[in-house]
């Protein structure tokens, strides 16, 4: 077993690593734990990903080492905490995250994080789409807030025949979430209706065997042909949000 672990140091950056043996590297592997390093001490480990290979690990330590990789960091694995609170986006500060359909009537807000961003390649979300593929943020139900309008449920056919739910705004018809498998507990927010998009990139793209051949991914980010093992990259805490929130 590898692991990529965040480190929060003294300045509040993120340091970011790997290791085949997260216990001997540190003295504990508790989240929250104050642990030392002989190059930054001390540094609080903040959150870690057990992944299968070395080379998986590498990969994932290289893209969480990259801009874009440590601003998801920051964000997703909860190192920037209430005395440090994120960076402010024009006039709104995350979180909470707003977003609208497009005549306006339906607007939310997100009132954290979501437990995890997948950008979908498979045939299902380009069909309904109309696109190239659909990015969704996968987030609780009772931390989306309706701010005004109503939404009507479609449930639309799947290649798997497994329920799929598109939650629709009732006047524009603008497609503001879905829900999954009869699972209304969690929901997959279409990142595309937030006022501001860039603030959730995926964290993994899905189904890319049927990617479309002119979408050309970045280098660094995790890719799977069908799915992924959320055990194996999901952060804890995002595990343990979903499974609170499905009753299990």
């Amino acid at each position: 077993m590898w692991y990529v672990y965040f480190l929060e140091l003294r300045n509040h950056d993120i340091y970011v690593g790997s290791t085949s043996d997260l216990k001997r590297r540190f003295r504990s592997h508790q989240n929250g734990d104050v642990v030392s390093t002989r190059a930054f001490s001390p540094v609080t480990l903040r959150s870690y990903i057990a992944v299968g290979t070395e080379t998986v690990a590498r990969s994932l330590e290289k893209y969480f080492k990259s801009g874009s990789g440590k601003a998801f960091a920051r964000k997703r694995f909860d190192l920037s905490l209430s005395r440090h609170p994120l960076p402010s986006l024009g006039d709104k500060t995350l979180p909470p995250l707003a977003g609208h359909c497009a005549c306006g009537s339906v607007r939310y807000r997100l009132l954290s994080p979501p437990m995890f961003v997948n950008c979908c390649h498979c045939r299902d979300c380009q069909r309904q789409t109309g696109s190239a593929f659909v990015i969704n943020a996968l987030i609780e139900a009772d931390r989306v807030e309706l701010l005004s309008g109503t939404l009507e449920p479609v449930a639309v056919p799947t290649e798997s025949g497994l329920p799929h739910v598109i939650h629709r705004c009732r006047a524009c018809r603008t497609a503001l979430w879905s829900t999954y498998n009869g699972r209304p507990q969690v929901r997959f927010v279409r990142v595309g209706t937030l006022d501001d998009p860039a603030a959730l990139p995926p964290d993994a793209h899905i189904h890319t065997r049927s990617k479309l051949p002119w979408v050309v991914l970045p280098e660094d980010a995790p890719a799977f042909e069908v799915f992924y093992d959320p055990q194996a990259l999901w952060p804890k805490a995002s595990l343990d949000r979903r499974r609170a929130a499905e009753g299990g």
